[in-house]
C-alpha cells in the first residue's frame, strides 16, 4: 500500500537553512510557504524545462536583459517556485512587476558566488530538508554502524570511502586482518597515493559490479571493491579485505547489496554534513574578519555565547609548489574530521590558503591540552598528505568577539614558525615569542636599507659586489655570543681565518664590535637582513 506523498521543503525552509549570505529575496508574490523541488540550471538553448516547483538558476542572464524577464515569465508558466539571479544591477521594481505577473519568486545571490557552488549548496540544503519516511530503516544509523553490519554480512574487514579516497568509516570488529595500506588509510583517514592503488580505484569507479584484486606482497593482501552510486553519480566506494582468498560469490552479492544501502547513507550524511559544515565555515570566516555582524549571528546559532572561552588554531600545509587549493581543502577535511570527533562544537574554515579552527575550551581544559590535540591532528595530516604541516595556537579569548584577535595571533605564530627555520610543527605564543618580536621589527621596517647603520650597509654592499662573506661571518660570530671557535666551526673555516676576517671587518667598515650597543644593533639588523635573503 502506497503512503501519502510527503511535502517538499518550502522557500522559507530553504532561506532559513542556507542563510542570507547565500540567498536573499527580491520578490515573493506567493509568499515563502511555497514548496521547492529540484534545482534547474538555465540553458539558453533549451529554455525553461517543465519541473514542478523547480528552482531555476538564471545562469548567463544579466538582470537588465529582456531574456531574464522572458525566463521568469516562462518559469511561472511551467510551475516553478523561484528564479535565482545575480545581485549586480538588479532593479527590484522592474523584476517585481514581472515576477508578480508570472507568480514566481525571484531570489538574488552574491555576484561573486560561483553558480556551480550555489547549485551544490542549494541542492545539499534541499536534500537535508527533504522529509524521510520514518519507517524507512535504510536511511537510519551512522556509517560506522553500517561498516560493521556489512563486515558481519560479508565476513571481512570493510572500509567506506568517498570519491577522493577519504576513509569515511571502517569496521572495527575483533580479529579482522587488514593490510598496511588499509591501516595507513584508517590512521590518516586518507588512502595513500600509491601508483597501483590509483589505477585500482579507477577500475572500481568504472565498473558496475564487484572487482577483485589479487594480493600484492608485501603491502597488499587480496581485496574486493565496488563503486557506490546514486544513478550515474559516484558517491564513493566500498572495500572488503579478502585476507585468505575465501570470499566467494555469496560475499560478492552481500557487498553488492551493501553498496546500494551505503548510497542511501552517503546521500543523507553528505547533505546534512555539507550544509552544516558550510554554515559553520561561513560563521568562522566572518568572525575572523572583525566587525562582520553575520559572524556574531552565526556564532549564536552554533552555540558560542559571549561567555564561551575559546582559542583559534591555524594550520598551513606544504611550502612552495606543495601548496595547492586541493591540499588545503584536504587539510581542512582532516582537521574537521579529527577535531570534531573530540570537540563536536569546533568551527573550521579556510581562507587565504590557511585552515582555521575555533575550539571552545571545556571546563578544566587549558591551552596545553589543546596543544597536544592540535599536535596529534598535525601529525595525522602530515602522514596522510605527505607534506609538512604546521600549526599555531592563538591565545585564549572569551566569546566570539575575541575570535579575530586569537586568529591574528595564530597567524603571527605561524609566520614565526616558518621564520625560525626549525623543525617545530606546532607552537604557541610562548614557544616563538622572540621570533615574533623580530618579525614585528622586520614588518616595521627595521631591516630596510634606509634604517641600516653605516657599517652594516657597507658590509652588505661589499659582499654583494665582491662576493665576500663579511656579513655572514659577523652574524655567526654574534650568534655564538662572541665565541670564535664555535663560530668558525659553523662557518667551516679555521679559527685564525675567522679572527683575521673579523679584524678586517672592523678596519674596512669602521665596525666596533667591542661596543655593546653596536654589537646589539649589528646583530639585530643582520638577523633581519638574513630573513630578506641578503645575508
Amino acid at each position: 500500500m502506497t503512503g501519502p506523498t510527503l511535502p517538499d521543503p518550502t522557500l522559507r525552509d530553504l532561506l532559513e537553512t542556507i542563510g542570507p549570505a547565500v540567498l536573499t529575496t527580491v520578490c515573493v508574490p506567493r509568499g515563502l510557504d511555497v514548496e521547492v523541488g529540484d534545482v534547474v540550471v538555465h540553458d539558453r538553448r533549451v529554455g525553461v524545462p517543465p519541473t514542478r516547483s523547480g528552482l531555476l538558476l538564471a545562469v548567463g542572464l544579466a538582470p537588465d536583459e529582456s531574456d531574464l524577464s522572458a525566463a521568469i515569465e516562462q518559469a511561472g508558466k511551467q510551475g516553478y517556485a523561484a528564479v535565482v539571479v545575480k545581485a549586480l544591477g538588479v532593479d527590484p521594481g522592474h523584476l517585481s512587476v514581472t515576477a508578480q505577473e508570472a507568480g514566481v519568486a525571484v531570489l538574488a545571490t552574491s555576484d561573486d558566488m560561483d553558480w556551480r557552488l550555489l547549485d551544490s549548496r542549494v541542492s545539499d540544503a534541499l536534500r537535508s530538508l527533504a522529509p524521510s519516511d520514518p519507517h524507512d530503516g535504510a536511511t537510519l544509523g551512522d556509517l560506522f554502524a553500517l561498516a560493521n553490519a556489512v563486515a558481519l554480512s560479508v565476513g571481512a574487514a570493510i572500509a567506506i570511502e568517498d570519491p577522493q579516497r577519504r576513509v569515511l568509516a571502517y569496521s572495527n570488529l575483533p580479529d579482522q586482518p587488514i593490510d598496511e595500506v588499509r591501516r595507513q588509510g584508517i590512521l590518516g583517514r586518507q588512502v595513500p597515493d600509491l601508483p597501483g592503488n590509483v589505477e585500482d580505484y579507477r577500475t572500481v569507479s568504472r565498473a558496475t559490479s564487484v572487482v577483485r584484486f589479487a594480493p600484492v606482497p608485501p603491502d597488499l593482501i587480496g581485496r574486493m571493491g565496488i563503486a557506490v552510486r546514486a544513478g550515474n553519480e559516484l558517491l564513493g566506494s566500498l572495500w572488503a579485505v579478502d585476507a585468505d582468498g575465501r570470499l566467494d560469490a555469496e560475499a560478492e552479492r552481500a557487498l553488492t547489496d551493501a553498496a546500494r544501502l551505503a548510497a542511501l547513507h552517503l546521500l543523507r550524511a553528505r547533505s546534512w554534513r555539507g550544509v552544516e559544515r558550510s554554515e559553520r565555515a561561513d560563521t568562522l570566516r566572518a568572525l575572523l574578519h572583525e566587525g562582520d555582524v553575520t559572524g556574531q549571528l552565526g556564532a549564536v546559532r552554533h552555540g558560542l555565547t559571549p561567555d564561551t572561552p575559546l582559542l583559534v588554531a591555524a594550520f598551513s600545509v606544504g611550502t612552495g609548489s606543495a601548496v595547492s587549493e586541493g591540499r588545503v581543502a584536504r587539510l581542512a577535511d582532516l582537521v574537521s574530521l579529527h577535531l570534531e570527533a573530540r570537540h563536536t562544537d569546533t568551527l573550521v574554515t579556510t581562507t587565504g590558503g590557511l585552515v582555521y579552527a575555533a575550539l571552545p575550551l571545556r571546563d578544566g581544559e587549558g591551552p596545553e591540552s589543546l596543544r597536544r590535540l592540535i599536535a596529534d591532528v598535525a601529525g595525522l595530516a602530515h602522514r596522510s598528505l605527505g607534506v609538512s604541516v604546521r600549526a599555531a595556537l592563538g591565545e585564549p579569548v572569551v566569546g566570539p568577539a575575541g575570535v579575530a584577535g586569537s586568529g591574528h595571533t595564530a597567524i603571527r605564530v605561524l609566520r614565526a614558525l616558518g621564520w625560525s627555520g626549525g623543525e617545530v610543527a606546532v607552537a604557541t605564543v610562548d614557544d616563538v615569542r622572540e621570533q615574533m618580536l623580530l618579525q614585528d621589527l622586520l614588518d616595521a621596517g627595521a631591516g630596510d636599507d634606509g634604517a641600516l647603520i653605516t657599517p652594516v650597509r657597507l658590509m652588505i654592499e661589499h659582499d654583494a659586489r665582491a662576493g665576500t662573506d663579511f656579513a655572514r661571518s659577523v652574524l655567526t660570530f654574534l650568534d655564538e655570543a662572541g665565541g670564535v671557535p664555535a663560530a668558525a666551526e659553523r662557518l667551516n673555516v679555521h679559527v685564525n681565518t675567522l679572527r683575521h676576517r673579523l679584524r678586517r671587518t672592523e678596519e674596512k667598515f669602521a665596525l666596533d664590535l667591542t661596543d655593546p650597543d653596536t654589537r646589539l644593533v649589528t646583530w639585530l639588523q643582520l638577523r633581519l637582513l638574513e630573513q630578506r635573503g641578503l645575508v
